[in-house]
């Protein structure tokens, strides 16, 4: 009888587009060995949500994957982070080029004073990378981590390049943004960032994950393979709460989608705060988010494009977003780390394919 409570689950997550080229992509993917879920969107109308595969919540099977399995969002948080600041910024309290010593002025390394809050936001800080530390986010290393602990044992080291002088990608920068939240609006990052962001986005399943909090159901674990025909391998205990605001969030892949239907709808911030989040930097990067043009192609016209990646052990996340209308959301959670989602802004990929359906 299992079986069949599997196929009823299964087959409940799938939204009708049987027959559609938004059906041909997705099956297509399931047929390369995609296993994860699709959501895709345009304006309020969702076109597909499609769970494919088991459901791993440690290394034994656990049933199928469903639509609405809670997922760390990995870096699929910092762009919530990232609004919570450009709020700050849109209502006066902070300026982009504000230094951190200005906010923070006890901030331990003083050659970190002059770091302004967009090089924080777009990754040209210059910050040490929690990331070379490997123990960092164990699941039993103490004690309890906070935000503003964390922040200060793995970012206030000497800097590893000038302040705005290269484009580095580190967690750092979102843990000290997040411990300056915090700091200056003198409440919890998790609860400022549920009201100022998820609840008026319209997210219930979302919270960031905090070392207090048992309340968590057990998220979705990914795998992955260093090359074909090895066995799979599952990311070990991980203390997602030591991500704080660059990593920590947990949730489903709908919301995810709902958040960024927020986003574009202006519901989270007014058009000048979205442009100045939107606007790439010389690498292409925005403010938590990167921001580039797909070419024309097959007689459709140019597309703007804003994308997000995320990826913690095996579970890897892509966020697509058009901004013109009629605005388009596509969310890619893979459970199989080796899925590259990395293609977008070359117009090649699941991500991309899913787009171009929606134009046919």
């Amino acid at each position: 009888m299992r079986w069949i409570m599997w196929a009823v689950l299964f087959l409940g997550s799938l939204t009708g587009c049987v027959g559609t080229p938004l059906a041909a992509v997705a099956d297509q993917a399931r047929q390369q060995g995609f296993e994860g879920v699709l959501w895709v969107a345009e304006g309020d109308r969702v076109l597909l949500q499609q769970a494919t595969g088991p459901l791993h919540q440690g290394r034994s099977q656990d049933g199928p994957l469903r639509v609405d399995s809670p997922v760390r969002l990995a870096s699929i948080s910092k762009t919530m982070t990232a609004v919570a600041v450009m709020q700050q910024v849109q209502a006066g309290r902070w300026r982009l080029d504000d230094a951190l010593g200005q906010h923070w002025p006890d901030f331990p390394q003083a050659a970190a004073h002059g770091i302004t809050l967009r090089q924080l936001l777009n990754h040209t800080s210059g910050l040490p990378n929690p990331d070379t530390q490997a123990d960092f986010y164990r699941a039993d290393r103490q004690p309890p981590p906070s935000v503003q602990d964390d922040a200060l044992a793995a970012c206030a080291g000497p800097p590893t390049a000038a302040p705005g002088a290269r484009f580095e990608y580190n967690n750092c920068d979102y843990l000290v943004l997040g411990a300056l939240l915090q700091r200056v609006r003198q409440q919890p990052l998790a609860r400022l960032l549920t009201e100022a962001v998820l609840v008026p986005a319209g997210l219930r399943a979302t919270r960031l994950q905090t070392a207090e909090d048992t309340g968590l159901p057990v998220q979705v674990q990914g795998s992955w393979q260093e090359k074909p025909g090895d066995a799979r391998q599952f990311d070990g205990p991980r203390n997602v709460a030591r991500y704080h605001g660059s990593g920590g969030l947990v949730g489903t892949v709908p919301e995810v989608g709902q958040w960024a239907q927020a986003l574009l709808q202006g519901r989270l911030l007014g058009p000048e705060a979205l442009r100045e989040m939107t606007t790439p930097n010389p690498w292409g990067a925005a403010l938590s988010l990167w921001a580039y043009t797909l070419p024309a192609i097959d007689g459709a016209p140019a597309l703007r494009v804003w994308e997000r990646q995320g990826w913690i052990g095996g579970v890897r996340w892509l966020l697509l977003m058009t901004p013109e209308p009629p605005q388009r959301v596509v969310v890619v959670m893979s459970t199989r780390g080796e899925w590259d989602l990395s293609q977008s802004w070359q117009g090649q990929g699941l991500g991309v394919q899913l787009l171009r359906a929606l134009r046919r």
